[in-house]
């Protein structure tokens, strides 16, 4: 597949998903701030294992200790 087309397919599902989250947010009745807490382990689960299947995850484990904290704490 073309990168081109490999691009507009991941845009195109990109905003499908976005468009309509706020949909499933209102039909669940769910209060804003859980709803942006799991989207964020959701997200953040799925990050993860992205870069381990594209082996992003031992370079990450090569970082200092003090790098990887600071990125941690930053994220809080």
């Amino acid at each position: 597949m073309p990168a081109r087309v490999q691009g507009f397919i991941g845009l195109v599902s990109a905003q499908a998903l976005l468009g309509t989250i706020g949909l499933c947010v209102l039909e669940s009745g769910a209060d804003p701030v859980s709803v942006a807490f799991y989207r964020c382990v959701i997200g953040g689960l799925m990050l993860a294992l992205y870069c381990s299947w594209q082996g992003d995850l031992v370079t990450i484990a090569h970082l200092a200790p003090r790098t990887l904290l600071l990125a941690v704490v930053s994220g809080i």
